[in-house]
């Protein structure tokens, strides 16, 4: 088992703009960890890069992302 970070509430940059981060404790068994550890470099070159964008790719995947923004310019219409 490995553990990425706590939750904590930050402040990061982001595209240069300080934005509010949230920070998670996350755990993998050692299988999926080595799977993390092969996309180094194709999904970032972090840990957290890798796995924060592995999240992206499955909420995109399941239209997550494209169905809040369809919300969003609905109920600000």
């Amino acid at each position: 088992m490995y553990i990425i970070s706590n939750y904590i509430v930050t402040n990061m940059q982001h595209k240069g703009k300080m934005t509010k981060s949230k920070r998670v404790m996350v755990s993998f068994t050692e299988k999926q960890w080595e799977l993390i550890k092969k996309l180094k470099g194709e999904f970032g070159d972090s840990d957290s890069d890798i796995v924060r964008s592995i999240v992206m790719a499955w909420l995109s995947e399941k239209s997550f992302v494209s169905d809040t923004v369809k919300n969003r310019e609905i109920n600000n219409t």
